[in-house]
């Protein structure tokens, strides 16, 4: 979509900053890369370079302000790298692939990843993946089930029920940046920035680990 809108509005190749172009994604790959702190941080680092060339007047201003953010993000890396010594290597599973760049960063093993596929494809999970995540939820295999609140599909709802029923603790995300943060950093005011809500689904993800069975 906003590449349809790039393309109406005709703007010059150096106006455009694809954040698919970080090197790390290919197609085909995980698109929620907002929650990939090194993908972030390559947006940034383009943004910034791109928009001293096009106003080079107030270049000093845009590596300023890349500088700050990149810091933000350091820190985000800084927290995800403190609380993977305590939960790497607990199996975890998504709905749907939003959580898996967070995960990775914390060490966590990502399980149930052909269902997650399908519902990021929008089409039916296959009978035997969906038996497998139930067993898996049912015989405690897994320590936490992750899921997009803000789209959930038919497939999606009995999991949820039955991770409850387990005792399994569950992890509600979004995809776009919410008004208020569970475990948001101290001194967090309304609205958050990016690095605030990352940061407290890193927070928010070593409790329910520790509270799972």
């Amino acid at each position: 979509m906003a590449g349809k809108l790039a393309d109406a509005a005709r703007l010059p190749a150096e106006r455009i900053i694809r954040a698919d172009s970080w090197p790390g994604w290919h197609t085909g790959g995980n698109p929620h890369l907002w929650f990939n702190t090194r993908a972030v941080a390559d947006v940034v680092t383009r943004l910034q370079a791109a928009c001293a060339q096009v106003d080079p007047a107030h270049a000093s201003a845009y590596a300023q302000r890349g500088r700050a953010v990149l810091d933000a993000i350091a820190r985000v890396d800084a927290l995800l790298a403190t609380i993977r010594p305590h939960v790497a290597g607990r199996a975890v599973a998504a709905t749907e692939p939003l959580f898996d760049p967070l995960a990775e960063q914390m060490g966590l093993d990502m399980k149930e990843q052909d269902f997650q596929t399908a519902i990021m494809n929008g089409v039916e999970p296959a009978p035997a993946d969906i038996a497998q995540f139930e067993n898996d939820l049912t015989a405690h295999k897994l320590h936490l089930l992750a899921y997009n609140e803000q789209m959930i599909e038919v497939a999606v709802v009995p999991l949820l029920e039955l991770a409850d029923s387990s005792g399994i603790p569950s992890l509600p995300l979004t995809e776009t940046l919410p008004a208020n943060l569970p475990f948001a950093p101290a001194g967090t005011a309304p609205p958050p920035h990016w690095q605030d809500w990352i940061s407290a689904i890193a927070r928010q993800t070593e409790h329910l680990l520790d509270s799972a069975p």
